[in-house]
C-alpha cells in the first residue's frame, strides 16, 4: 500500500492533502502533472532507498508543474525515522515531522 498511497491521494480531488513519509514510490518525478492535492514530503537524509537527489528531482518537478509542495529532509535520519518500534527511530526528527504534518493538515483544513 505504501508504494502507491501518496500517488493515489495526490490524484484524487477529494483529498485535501497528500503527506509522504519516506515512501520510495512517492518520490516518482512523473507524479506532478497528475497531482491535485498539496504535497508534504518528509524524508531522511540517510535513507538509502530514497536518495536526496531523488527527492530534489521530485521537488523540482513539482515546482515546474506549479504544484503546491513543501519538503523537509532530516539530516542523518534513516528510512523509518518515525517508527518508534525500530532501531531507525529518531525522536527529534519524528516529533518535528509529526508537528509539520499536523500543521499541514490544519493549513488545508483537514484537521480542526
Amino acid at each position: 500500500m505504501a508504494r502507491s498511497f501518496t500517488r493515489r491521494l495526490a490524484k484524487l480531488a477529494a483529498f485535501a492533502v497528500a503527506p509522504d513519509y519516506y515512501f520510495r514510490k512517492g518520490t516518482d518525478p512523473n507524479l506532478p502533472p497528475e497531482m491535485k492535492a498539496p504535497m508534504l514530503g518528509l524524508y531522511g537524509e540517510a535513507d538509502t532507498g530514497i536518495p536526496v537527489a531523488q527527492v530534489e528531482a521530485l521537488k523540482a518537478a513539482l515546482a515546474q508543474a506549479k504544484k503546491t509542495a513543501e519538503f523537509k529532509i532530516y539530516p542523518g535520519a534513516p528510512h523509518g525515522f518515525h517508527a518508534d518500534y525500530r532501531a531507525s527511530y529518531r525522536k527529534e526528527a519524528a516529533d518535528d515531522a509529526w508537528s509539520r504534518m499536523q500543521a499541514w493538515f490544519k493549513k488545508y483544513q483537514v484537521l480542526g
